[in-house]
């Protein structure tokens, strides 16, 4: 049980499910865009990409780093629209493959964390062109089921005859 939360940030849509059992700061980075939803070459990340996230909590936020890899977390800073950011620049900016991983500290002490793979150029689409299915994203609340409406489904037509009564 829970929630899900999208953001549309200028050229990138970022998805993740909040828990109702889960503790705050919630964290969704919403730049760049992770692999799994990307569907247009230009929403990969380039070689020196803004890092942005939404921190959400009842306490005051007192910190918020971004790493790329297992690196050292960089401090990032709160513009005037409440967006957390900062410039991924140099040679971890553009390296392939690596985990951005964004953390926030709450006045408690509590940690908040989101984690995704940054989506990379050349663009490959992450499943089969036409599909609509990204697949178990654990790490952001999707463990692969289907959820919300179905489609009416065929359904096997029985023949029934009629029962004499006495």
């Amino acid at each position: 049980m829970g929630y899900s939360l999208f953001s549309l940030d200028p050229g990138t849509v970022s998805w993740r499910f909040k828990a109702l059992d889960s503790g705050f700061p919630f964290v969704l980075i919403t730049a760049p865009a992770d692999y799994r939803p990307l569907r247009h070459e230009r929403q990969a990340a380039q070689p020196g990409f803004t890092v942005r996230a939404l921190v959400f909590g009842a306490q005051a936020i007192e910190e918020v780093r971004y790493c790329l890899g297992e690196g050292l977390g960089l401090p990032m800073r709160l513009d005037e629209q409440g967006v957390w950011q900062a410039e991924a620049t140099g040679a971890a900016g553009v390296a392939a493959s690596l985990t951005l991983t964004v953390e926030a500290r709450d006045a408690t002490g509590r940690l908040g964390r989101h984690r995704l793979l940054p989506a990379r150029a050349p663009y490959q689409p992450p499943c089969q062109p036409g599909a609509a299915r990204i697949g178990a994203w654990e790490e952001n609340g999707g463990f692969g089921h289907a959820a919300g409406p179905q489609p009416q489904r065929k359904t096997k037509q029985f023949n029934q005859r009629s029962v004499p009564t006495s």
